[in-house]
């Protein structure tokens, strides 16, 4: 395989207020003249129409993530009151491995403040560069990435909830699975088909303390759809941790005998045969590491 590092870098974090419209370039004002907090900038060619209603009642069009994206489940701002002491310490270790939103910003998402939704929309650019020494490596096939996945299953999305860290730099969603069906094992665990496990992803629909709601995410890398099966690739946080993160650019809903990516990346995959898929998948794992 090639190994490839994969380069980020951020263009924009945008954050289209109460409602100003996912179609519009901000100049760092809303139309009401109101400061937004980032600039926003959107394209005809990124916007997947979805309803919402702003605070008069009236529906707008905003952008899910992806094509085949659902929108997050609501979570607190400052943290889930439901959660024990324990819970909560244990969270707080699991977010030290996950890093933050944006690479470049690691200053804290504040309140927008008053009612209304809104989007904070990161766009992030990537290039894959081959690592030295490896030009000899078979090649591993877009979009099934395998070798570098911890665990490959088929799961169904039991439910989801949003995250904010305690640091306010960081937005995902936890995703409660359950385990259909076993493709490749985690070495580190003793995952069973049956069980229920977490995995997370990156962004999130957070409710602020005045009321306002702001949906996070990356655009091009999608969030799975409660209810729906998946084929999806999960990777460790950390070694002694045992929640996973689903990979990018990966993971598959499973509808009707075909597969649709979550991940706009894969678009090549979308309506492909789920058997056909999964036979790719299954091959893939089979495969040794490379050579010559």
């Amino acid at each position: 395989m090639i190994h490839a590092a994969r380069l980020a870098s951020i263009l924009v974090l945008g954050l289209v207020c109460s409602w100003v419209g996912a179609r519009t370039v901000a100049s760092g004002r809303s139309r009401s003249g109101g400061v937004l907090p980032f600039q926003a900038r959107t394209t005809p060619d990124q916007i997947v129409p979805a309803q919402a209603q702003d605070t008069s009642g009236k529906k707008q069009e905003l952008a899910l993530p992806t094509k085949h994206s659902a929108w997050a489940t609501v979570g607190e701002s400052e943290g889930d009151p439901t959660e024990t002491p324990q819970e909560h310490q244990h969270r707080q270790d699991r977010e030290r491995h996950l890093g933050i939103m944006n690479p470049f910003k690691s200053e804290p998402y504040t309140d927008p403040g008053g009612e209304g939704e809104s989007m904070g929309a990161l766009i992030i650019d990537t290039v894959d560069i081959q690592k030295p020494g490896t030009e000899d490596v078979i090649p591993e096939l877009p979009g099934v990435p395998v070798r570098g996945a911890d665990a490959v299953l088929i799961g169904t999305i039991l439910s989801g909830k949003s995250h904010m860290n305690s640091a306010h730099n960081n937005v995902y969603t936890d995703y409660q699975i359950r385990v259909d069906q076993i493709l490749k094992p985690d070495k580190t665990a003793n995952l069973t088909v049956g069980q229920q496990l977490v995995a997370s992803r990156t962004g999130g629909k957070i409710h602020f303390p005045s009321g306002h709601i702001t949906d996070f995410f990356i655009l091009g890398r999608g969030l799975p759809k409660i209810g729906s099966q998946y084929i999806l690739f999960l990777k460790k946080a950390a070694t002694d941790l045992p929640e996973y993160r689903i990979g990018y650019p990966s993971s598959y809903e499973l509808k009707d005998g075909k597969v649709y990516p979550l991940d706009d990346a894969n678009q090549q995959y979308e309506g492909f045969s789920a058997s056909a898929f999964l036979g790719l998948v299954r091959d893939a794992i089979a495969k040794p590491k490379g050579g010559k």
